[in-house]
């Protein structure tokens, strides 16, 4: 006669131990479940945060372009302060590659929040409109830029070229200044946008 308390315990002692591997089972599946959520968060929170780091840095660099007065403010008898804000925003923005996204664009379009992104392609769109229209005067006064420096930076070339290449700057950024629209007040008022906006993302807010 089978003794039925007997297998009753192997059944459960049996019962116990599969039921027991396949919980641990569950919680190993859980625990590298959770630990691929925190690696695909951490790699999210790096990407995202570099593009926000990237578009705060180069908003600044507009920002401190734009401006051009001297520490007592801005002199009424100053006729060409406009013209001016115009070229050193539109240089400025040549010398950071005529492009706001740069390499962490696809990151800012996929994890900024819409506060950011959506100043940054009025801003990317207005500047690169004006840029696009004064391009070859640009490039011709970045050249005459860097000539400059390279004589001083030497110490050689004569007194004559030195106020040829100042008149020449002068002259060209001029043209720049009168050919270029450029609203420089809403250029400064997207930058403070974008900047408040891509902090208050960095911060988690």
């Amino acid at each position: 006669m089978p003794d039925w308390v007997a297998i009753a315990g192997i059944s459960g002692t049996a019962f116990v131990a599969i039921t027991s591997q396949a919980v641990n089972a569950l919680m190993k599946r859980g625990d590298r479940k959770h630990e691929s959520q925190l690696d695909f968060e951490k790699r999210v929170w790096e990407a995202k945060s570099a593009a926000l780091v990237e578009i705060v840095t180069k908003c600044q660099r507009l920002k401190d372009a734009a401006d051009v007065d001297p520490p007592g403010g801005p002199s009424p008898s100053d006729t060409r302060r406009d013209g001016r804000r115009r070229v050193q925003v539109l240089m400025e923005f040549g010398a950071i590659g005529r492009d706001l996204y740069g390499g962490a664009g696809a990151s800012l379009l996929a994890y900024a929040d819409q506060s950011v992104t959506k100043p940054v392609a009025a801003l990317s769109k207005l500047l690169s409109h004006e840029h696009t229209k004064v391009i070859s005067q640009a490039g011709y006064l970045e050249y005459l830029q860097e000539e400059l420096e390279s004589m001083i930076d030497s110490g050689g070339g004569s007194a004559k070229r030195f106020d040829e290449l100042q008149e020449e700057i002068d002259d060209a950024e001029v043209r720049i200044g009168s050919e270029s629209t450029l609203n420089v007040d809403e250029v400064e008022k997207l930058c403070s946008e974008i900047l408040g906006a891509a902090r208050r993302n960095l911060r988690g807010e």
